[in-house]
């Protein structure tokens, strides 16, 4: 008696899958295709901030600042904006007064953030000066 086979789709695609495989692989290696850097294929950029962050930040000016009489009589209240540049070394330079609410508050607000330390800014892995332009709460009571 003869046997019959039967031959699947699926039977066909095992047999024949070396076949098509081993030629696509033989193209790759023969083109010598390396693999991916991924140390170059990653850049790493990075604004200036405040390493504590920003609440902690405008915790410490508020309640650091050394007030007039006359701010604190008056109870003003407000935001002081200031512009400044983080340097590479984490240094606070070049600051400037924006806007202020007068009685020396501006003036107080510059000279403590002219002493903090930031963490500076990083374009393509390398640390940079980058000017930064933030509003500080003030309140003299």
């Amino acid at each position: 008696m003869k046997s019959k086979r039967i031959i699947t789709f699926s039977t066909l695609i095992l047999f024949f899958s070396p076949l098509f495989l081993r030629g696509t692989a033989g193209e790759a290696s023969a083109q010598n295709i390396p693999p991916p850097d991924k140390q170059n294929m990653e850049v790493s950029t990075q604004d200036a901030f405040y390493p504590k962050g920003d609440q902690a930040l405008y915790m410490y000016i508020m309640y650091n600042v050394k007030y007039s009489e006359e701010a604190k009589q008056k109870y003003i209240e407000g935001n002081v904006s200031l512009s400044f540049d983080v340097m590479p070394d984490s240094t606070v330079k070049n600051v400037n007064i924006i806007s202020d609410l007068g009685y020396g508050t501006g003036d107080g607000v510059k000279k403590l953030v002219g002493q903090l330390k930031f963490a500076p800014a990083i374009q393509m892995g390398m640390k940079v000066k980058m000017n930064l332009m933030m509003d500080f709460p003030v309140k003299a009571h």
